[in-house]
């Protein structure tokens, strides 16, 4: 991501990675049903993903595996004939949903690479309660994650959704996002496409693409959440993009999702963001804190906790 990279480039490279659209009418999910349930429709479209069937019937290799499997309850790595249906595919690799509880993450070659990341990540991480559980890593190196219902599904739903709730799923974010930065990790990715909400509360999810010890990140902040840096990333990208995730859960749209539709968008607001132009966010709840992180107040995720914690207690005070 060097500063000499061009914007072809730059937008090349959002497209592969966050290529992400809005749509005018919220679908209507008020049963809260996961993003990560199949399609009910099969389609016509030739891929080259295996089959569930093939990839299942595939004769185990007998080769020494160059990963260290590693499960933290029994039975986790387990997965039925039949059990598994894709939901999403990116640069680094394929998501299977396994069942109710269950996700597997399969790298596009792994003997080149593509896992090390995030797995390094989730083991440093250990457990936290704004973490997704990395339930086992499996002798291909695929790992498998708890399974929740993505944050953008519920924002864009139909169902109206109480202030407070929504404060809470921002305390979360922030705390889980904190834990990340003290174990020297940036996300690069900051938003709600990256965040789930489980039974135990709002989870971090996909450390793929994200900058372990200063290393350079491999991920890029959607179109409408990064304000052009240096370094690339760091703290400060993500305190500003988490300023764009704040947005986003209150109104139910991105950051400046009027210009969506130009082929330029994501050049576009970042000069908007470079001449400090902002959305205008006078009348909204935790206005104050969306311009904070977006104008540089904030230098830690503590201090986004606290705020959001003021801010939930002035409201249940005044109700």
């Amino acid at each position: 991501m060097g500063s000499n990279r061009s914007y072809l480039s730059t937008c090349l490279l959002r497209v592969l990675t966050c290529n992400i659209r809005f749509p005018n009418h919220a679908p209507n999910i008020s049963s809260h049903k996961s993003l990560d349930k199949p399609p009910h429709e099969p389609s016509n479209e030739p891929s080259n993903t295996p089959s569930n069937e093939t990839r299942l019937s595939k004769e185990p290799i007998n080769e020494p595996s160059p990963f260290e499997e590693i499960s933290n309850e029994p039975g986790v790595d387990s997965i039925p004939p039949g059990a598994l249906h894709f939901i999403a595919g990116g640069k680094a690799g394929i998501i299977f949903t396994i069942d109710e509880k269950r996700v597997l993450k399969e790298f596009h070659s792994p003997e080149d690479g593509n896992g090390e990341v995030e797995r390094e990540a989730y083991q440093r991480l250990g457990s936290h309660p704004n973490i997704t559980k990395l339930l086992c890593i499996r002798a291909d190196g695929s790992i498998v994650l708890e399974r929740g219902t993505a944050l953008r599904t519920l924002c864009q739903s139909a169902t109206e959704i109480a202030l407070v709730t929504k404060i809470d799923w921002l305390i979360d974010a922030a705390k889980g996002y904190q834990y990340l930065h003290e174990c020297g990790i940036i996300h690069c990715d900051v938003g709600c496409n990256n965040l789930i909400s489980t039974m135990e509360g709002v989870k971090l999810i996909d450390f793929e693409g994200c900058s372990i010890d200063g290393r350079p990140g491999d991920s890029c902040y959607e179109w409408f959440s990064y304000r052009p840096a240096t370094p690339y990333t760091s703290r400060a990208t993500d305190i500003f993009a988490f300023g764009c995730t704040i947005y986003e859960i209150v109104t139910g749209r991105p950051p400046y999702h009027e210009h969506q539709s130009r082929i330029d968008a994501g050049p576009y607001v970042e000069k908007l963001y470079t001449a400090c132009e902002f959305p205008d966010t006078t009348g909204l709840p935790l206005n104050h804190v969306m311009q904070s992180c977006w104008r540089g107040r904030f230098g830690c995720m503590s201090q986004i906790v606290r705020d959001l914690e003021h801010s939930k207690s002035l409201i249940e005070r005044s109700a």
